[in-house]
């Protein structure tokens, strides 16, 4: 990805044979320990062009191809609803567990 004029790794490849139990345990990590980041917090990227949106708990940060970034924090569950919804394209989903995981991630980053 190139940022500020610096292109950065994102991603790296190599040629060493992978086996089914090596995806399995990091699939069984990022999805179920009590400890991942995927479990405790929140995360989401997507890709247009030009740009990258970026979610990491409350900030929601947009990265351009000039190198140019702006974040914010998000406050409300109403702002969370609000860049699902227009930056990441995704319907909102239903029952209280997800609003509520939100407004734990918001009293964290207030605190």
């Amino acid at each position: 990805m190139r940022l500020g004029g610096e292109w950065k790794t994102l991603y790296s490849f190599d040629l060493e044979e992978s086996f089914m139990a090596d995806y399995e345990m990091y699939n069984w990590y990022f999805a179920a320990h009590p400890q991942s980041p995927f479990v405790n917090g929140l995360i989401m990227a997507r890709p247009e062009p030009g740009r990258r949106h970026a979610l990491r708990n409350t900030r929601y940060s947009v990265h351009s191809v000039d190198g140019h970034s702006e974040s914010r924090q998000l406050q409300s569950v109403e702002a969370f609803r609000s860049v699902v919804r227009d930056a990441f394209g995704l319907a909102w989903p239903d029952g209280a567990r997800f609003e509520e995981k939100l407004a734990r991630l918001i009293e964290e980053a207030q605190a």
